[in-house]
């Protein structure tokens, strides 16, 4: 596992040269799983930023801090910009993953295929930015504050959240949530609302 902030300004190799660094990601909160790298060419793409699916990225050298794509520059070059922001626009989406040939993330997910649906061509992807993650308050089932969310624990095998990494006041580890105790997220609020106890969530496994 490695954490999120860590693989933040590794280089993504394209063809044996460095393309651009990781400067975020977006994920679901449904499935808790990484959907997109935000990636930031080192030519200084106009327009934005470019967006690399998970699936395309072959080899993760967490010494080096390099990040190897199974993708040419070119096709990254030419394919859709996207600006700066925490929302992606559905239409845009269909164009990134049409433009890759990438498989549809949602369709396997009666969940999110249901809000695919509703969004329509003109709605917005239900993901996540890192940043808004980590706005957020962590609230236990008892209605405490636990803490609030610093970093996730991603598996880099299938880019998937095994960890919630929880800063505790006056603790210098930070406490361990696996994803599945989310009971509920208010995003406009910055809030995780926990389904367990907050002693559930302040004696389980730690990690500096």
């Amino acid at each position: 596992m490695m954490r999120a902030r860590d693989l933040l300004r590794c280089s993504v190799i394209c063809d044996g040269e460095a393309f651009g660094r990781v400067e975020g990601f977006l994920f679901d909160d449904a499935q808790w799983a990484v959907r997109y790298l935000r990636v930031v060419p080192e030519d200084g793409r106009e327009g934005g930023c470019a967006l690399i699916a998970p699936a395309a990225i072959g080899e993760c050298d967490a010494e080096a801090r390099e990040l190897y794509a199974d993708l040419s520059a070119r096709q990254i070059a030419d394919s859709p910009a996207m600006r700066e922001r925490s929302d992606l626009p559905r239409d845009e989406e269909m164009a990134l993953i049409t433009h890759f040939g990438w498989p549809a993330y949602w369709a396997d997910s009666p969940q999110l295929k249901g809000a695919a649906s509703e969004a329509g061509t003109g709605g917005v992807a239900q993901l996540r930015s890192l940043d808004a993650l980590c706005r957020c308050e962590a609230l236990a089932a008892d209605g405490q504050v636990a803490g609030a969310v610093a970093d996730v624990f991603l598996d880099t095998t299938d880019w998937a959240v095994r960890y919630l990494a929880i800063a505790v006041e006056d603790r210098d580890e930070a406490m361990l949530a696996p994803p599945d105790w989310v009971r509920s997220a208010d995003w406009n609020a910055g809030e995780l609302r926990f389904g367990v106890s907050s002693e559930s969530l302040l004696t389980g496994p730690a990690r500096t």
